[in-house]
């Protein structure tokens, strides 16, 4: 596979991959569900893997000696300053507050339950970078 991307990434041989692990499908980031050795074609390897910004089922084949180009995926922990109406205010940890990050499906809900319940200030959210994307994928108390 081994393109040029206009971002970081590495590589690695398919044959070492892993469910978990990251992975281009489709010149799109995905994280590994299931890997599949082919029956009926030699070194074939198919991979299911779910694109990280957009949640989106991915599959596509691969030779199991093909070099393979791997995302590299960054976590920040962040401070929820506000959450209304679907539009979200984080706290980053430079102190800069950001309103132009996305949230993944499901993420939103469990944003609401837990504004709820508890003040903004205190959940703490998970914001994933990768290919100059970001999405808040989590959010806990804390």
């Amino acid at each position: 596979m081994t393109s040029e991307h206009p971002f970081d990434f590495s590589t690695r041989n398919c044959s070492d991959l892993r469910p978990g692990d990251y992975i281009f499908i489709e010149d799109r980031p995905c994280r590994i569900i299931e890997i599949t050795i082919s029956p009926h074609k030699d070194n074939a390897v198919m991979i299911q893997g779910r694109d990280i910004l957009n949640d989106e089922t991915r599959n596509e084949e691969y030779r199991s000696n093909e070099t393979m180009d791997i995302p590299l995926v960054q976590f920040t922990k962040c401070q929820l300053v506000s959450f209304n109406n679907f539009e979200l205010r984080l706290r980053m940890p430079s102190g800069v507050v950001r309103s132009d990050i996305k949230v993944v499906e499901g993420i939103q809900l469990k944003l609401q339950e837990l504004q709820a319940k508890h003040n903004a200030q205190a959940i703490s959210v998970t914001v994933q970078s990768v290919m100059g994307e970001e999405a808040v994928i989590d959010a806990v108390v804390g």
